[in-house]
């Protein structure tokens, strides 16, 4: 029947009502009609076991999962039942402790009670700016709308002997990628240009590799967790002029626990690979917003690269080689025109001119004459240890030439920094 109104007894009160309360449990609990021992102790344990159990069936689901999609909406679903079964628990302690007292029990325990419930709101409370990025991520991926870009294009190239990647890493690509080995027979090598993406992708997508015996090359740039992908080749090769960069992983929204978790695992990653624990060091240690890029010997010795390209003395081939490379790093500049790198730096765009590339950045403020001096001191340290700390250095030892321009506000030069040497 439910809960009766009608049968209210002023003079015995809330007591009245919950002793007529035949509604189900779940019912007697929301309206605070149970002791409140048996709601707080009991319930309350109940649905912490719940919800162990919700989290633990999401994370098998992550661990043996095959489709990101359905990994994320597992985590939305997980998410709702959290706040409902949450919510449920918690007004039924607060509005059973109303009534302890008057059921004889002791009114200390009633207030008890309903302090761990606020202290428990608030703690749920300080969570929900994280839980709402790793909602909105999670939220997106589910509808097939991943934040992070369209999948990568992938196409067979080299007479058939090659699938060549281009473009993130986002979820579902690792099931086209699946269906383009098993259309490509003839498939001998994995060719990648990737700035990273969905480890969980890259991780199904290097286990095709493996097991296909594929070697896998990286003619221009390979970061993140594109990274896993090229270590998964048989042989593993990149041009002398590529860039393969590594960071620590990073997902919207996690704790700092979460994040050590994450990147415990990540680097487990890398050891099974065969990468040196040294240099494993040094790629944890940079931040989710920075990137390492390695030299090509450093990567050999680290057991990332099976072999070193290096040529000697430069040619024509090597200009023409130069120029292309700029040329495209210049058109990737331009279609980041207007974005913002820091709080007053400004992408402005980049143009080239055979082996020379300009870049050119506005700052949103102006400078006096001392602090401009500074600032462009500080910029060409910053410039020259990136690029001569990097692949691009083997770039500039074959003739390649970085110039970097910066106006103020005031349409001022507040730096005109060209780096054509490494040495000396």
């Amino acid at each position: 029947m439910g809960y009766r109104f009608d049968s209210y007894d002023p003079e015995g009160g809330l007591l009245a009502a919950e002793e007529q309360d035949d509604g189900s449990y779940i019912g007697r609990h929301w309206r605070g009609h149970l002791p409140l021992g048996q709601s707080y102790w009991l319930n309350g344990f109940l649905t912490n076991m719940a919800i162990a159990g919700l989290g633990l069936a999401v994370m098998t689901l992550e661990q043996t999962g095959r489709s990101l999609r359905l990994i994320s909406a597992g985590f939305i679903l997980y998410g709702l039942l959290f706040l409902v079964i949450r919510t449920w628990t918690l007004v039924g302690v607060w509005r059973s402790a109303g009534s302890h007292a008057a059921r004889g029990g002791t009114p200390g325990w009633a207030t008890v009670a309903r302090v761990m419930v606020v202290l428990g709101c608030l703690a749920s409370l300080a969570q929900l700016p994280a839980l709402g990025l790793q909602a909105k991520e999670y939220g997106l991926i589910a509808l097939g709308r991943d934040p992070i870009g369209p999948i990568a294009v992938m196409s067979s190239t080299n007479g058939g002997s090659a699938i060549e990647l281009k473009g993130p890493l986002s979820a579902g690509v690792a099931d086209q990628f699946e269906q383009m080995i098993a259309n490509s027979p003839g498939t001998r090598t994995v060719l990648l240009e990737a700035g990273g993406g969905r480890i969980f992708e890259a991780l199904r997508m290097a286990e095709i590799i493996m097991a296909k015996g594929l070697d896998t090359r990286v003619e221009r740039h390979c970061e993140s967790a594109c990274t896993l992908l090229l270590l998964a080749g048989k042989d593993r090769s990149a041009h002398q002029f590529a860039e393969i960069g590594f960071h620590q992983p990073d997902f919207p929204g996690i704790s700092e626990a979460q994040r050590k978790d994450f990147i415990a695992s990540n680097r487990s990653d890398y050891v099974n690979a065969g990468v040196q624990p040294v240099f494993l060091d040094r790629v944890m240690s940079t931040p989710p917003t920075g990137m390492w890029y390695p030299t090509h010997a450093e990567l050999v010795d680290a057991g990332v690269l099976t072999s070193e390209e290096v040529t000697v003395g430069s040619s024509r081939a090597d200009h023409e080689r130069l120029g292309q490379l700029l040329a495209s790093m210049a058109s990737e500049i331009n279609a980041s025109r207007g974005v913002m790198i820091d709080d007053i730096t400004r992408i402005d765009g980049a143009s080239n001119a055979g082996t020379e590339l300009q870049v050119h950045y506005g700052l949103t403020r102006s400078f006096s004459p001392a602090q401009a001096k500074q600032l462009a001191a500080n910029l060409r340290a910053s410039i020259r240890k990136e690029i001569c700390g990097s692949p691009r250095k083997a770039m500039v030892a074959m003739g390649a030439r970085f110039n970097f321009d910066y106006l103020d506000s005031a349409n001022y030069q507040v730096a005109d920094i060209t780096i054509d040497k490494c040495d000396g």
